[in-house]
């Protein structure tokens, strides 16, 4: 049992005030097992009224029943179902218009379906936001998520994801009706994707590939940016490998124009833990013929150490 239980006396949470009753009972040989009810009463968190009530029990690696309800404020969240086995379906409902009290500016509502087993999982999601801002990052306007997966090779896979506008800390309206699709299975699949950038500038993307665990490996098809000054296009498909260690783009055949003026370039890029190599060769009747490199420090491979100088080069040739 807790008492005007407030965690932000140990960790970094909102204050609170918790009082609650927990009973159940379990064990731990020859699997986890629980069997639990809670209930929270009179209590706040954040400032919002906080109040609920669950029933779980755990039979490892299965949760044959859960049934939960808990509200914070106008925020609420109910899940019900089992997981575990062929057949067991858990679902879960999020109405939450306010976020504040989580350091979020907006709300969320969303509907989360599991189903299957921990070997061979399926998530069905949908889910929508008017408003969603992070302080100090972006700010996501009109978000619509559909979704459909399963955790094996050749499980169904199926992304509607569309977000009107999305403003970042330090320019509004940094894109805008942007769109990403995807369809086939974990293995094989097409993803398309679309957005309108500052400056009326169109982005189009297509690629096809597949995931081999948390590596995904194809190549992008079709890559363009029209609208601008500036048209950019690629030529022809690019190789592109994604991994959480490491990531290789290219080598891609790129060509562009600017009102009278044209050019084509050959363009590669790669990254694992500790560098980032960039290797760039271009030509066109103004630029004559460039080619350069580029080497940057990582902090990981999606993370480059703003501390750590750049090394680069550049040569430039430039008929008369």
């Amino acid at each position: 049992e807790l008492s005007r239980f407030d965690p932000s006396r140990f960790i970094k949470a909102p204050a609170a005030l918790i009082n609650s009753h927990f009973k159940g009972q379990g064990k731990l040989e020859p699997r986890p097992q629980v069997d639990a009810h809670v209930e929270i009463s009179d209590s706040r968190l954040a400032g919002e009224v906080l109040v609920g009530q669950g029933d779980i029990r755990i039979d490892w690696p299965r949760v044959p029943r859960a049934d939960i309800l808990l509200k914070l404020g106008v925020n609420q969240l109910k899940a019900n179902g089992a997981y575990g086995q062929p057949g067991d379906v858990l679902e879960m409902l999020i109405n939450a218009p306010k976020l504040g009290a989580y350091g979020i500016d907006g709300g969320l509502n969303a509907q989360l379906r599991l189903a299957g087993t921990p070997q061979a999982p399926s998530l069905s999601v949908n889910a929508e936001s008017t408003k969603l801002r992070i302080p100090g990052a972006a700010q996501l306007n009109g978000l619509m998520l559909k979704l459909e997966a399963g955790g094996e090779t050749n499980s169904p896979l199926s992304i509607d994801l569309s977000v009107a506008r999305i403003d970042s800390a330090e320019q509004a309206g940094l894109a805008r009706s942007i769109r990403l699709q995807a369809s086939g299975s974990n293995s094989q699949h097409i993803l398309v994707a679309s957005a309108e950038l500052s400056e009326k500038q169109k982005l189009a993307l297509r690629l096809q590939g597949g995931l081999d665990g948390l590596r995904w490996r194809g190549e992008v098809q079709e890559a363009s940016l029209s609208g601008g000054r500036q048209n950019l296009q690629l030529s022809a498909p690019a190789a592109l490998a994604l991994a959480p260690e490491s990531w290789a783009f290219g080598p891609a055949k790129l060509s562009g124009a600017e009102q009278t003026n044209s050019w084509q370039a050959s363009f590669e890029a790669r990254a694992d833990a500790k560098k980032m190599r960039a290797n760039l060769s271009a030509r066109g009747p103004r630029l004559g013929e460039l080619s350069g490199q580029i080497e940057a420090t990582m902090l990981g491979p999606w993370s480059i150490n703003q501390q750590a100088p750049w090394l680069a080069s550049l040569k430039s040739r430039i008929d008369d």
